[in-house]
């Protein structure tokens, strides 16, 4: 249980690094005063929103020893 607590966290750390690099923090927040948490189905209603001119490219680097993701 630990773990799975351990890895969670992890996650949530991951997206929120990822979000904020592709996102500025005012955005984010006008999206989440724009969402609400519904409690019957324990997840986030986010509505629909376009995120323009944002393309994802990763640098060539020489090898880091980083695993790939599953």
């Amino acid at each position: 249980m630990l773990e799975t607590i351990r890895q969670q966290e992890l996650d949530v750390k991951f997206f929120k690094k990822m979000v904020k690099m592709l996102m500025k923090d005012e955005e984010i927040a006008k999206i989440k005063l724009k969402s609400q948490y519904d409690d019957s189905i324990n997840d986030w209603i986010i509505p629909p929103f376009i995120l323009k001119q944002k393309e994802v490219t990763l640098p060539s680097l020489k090898k880091t020893g980083y695993d790939v993701m599953e």
